[in-house]
């Protein structure tokens, strides 16, 4: 964990270069920012969550969403407080991502959504979480 602040500042860049034309290198960043996220120190997630939500946006390939979708479904398991409080942020980009076009952008935002919900160790509410995953996915039936 020494290195971890050399390391994390590489974060956005292990996502751009998730969506790269060369699956070799696709490979690679997948792999080191998945090794990375396993060894992270929860107390860093508040400036990781910002590399996250940024792989996020509309603009990024959907390659570096899927990406940043499946560091964030993983931190749910890692840094549980730290997701647990970071919810309110993370719910505006997870209905951003689940309207995008691509189908593994959409599975891997179902991922997350139900990772990052299930952190809340609420058991009341566990069974209503199908429900508002639900209404993520589809907000015209909400009305």
């Amino acid at each position: 964990k020494p290195s971890e602040p050399y390391l994390v500042p590489l974060t956005p860049l292990l996502l751009q270069r998730a969506a790269d034309k060369a699956a070799p290198v696709r490979e690679a960043a997948t792999t080191a920012a998945k090794e990375l996220f396993a060894i992270l120190n929860p107390y860093s997630s508040e400036v990781v969550f910002q590399y996250l939500y940024a792989g996020m946006a509309q603009a990024c390939n959907w390659q570096t969403k899927v990406l940043a979708l499946t560091l964030i479904a993983g931190m749910a398991k890692t840094a549980p407080n730290q997701v647990a409080a970071a919810l309110s942020d993370m719910v505006p980009c997870f209905t951003d991502t689940m309207a995008d076009a691509k189908p593994q952008v959409k599975e891997a935002t179902e991922l997350a959504l139900k990772e990052c919900f299930a952190v809340n160790g609420n058991r009341d509410i566990q069974k209503f979480l199908p429900a508002l995953i639900g209404c993520i996915r589809n907000p015209a039936e909400t009305a």
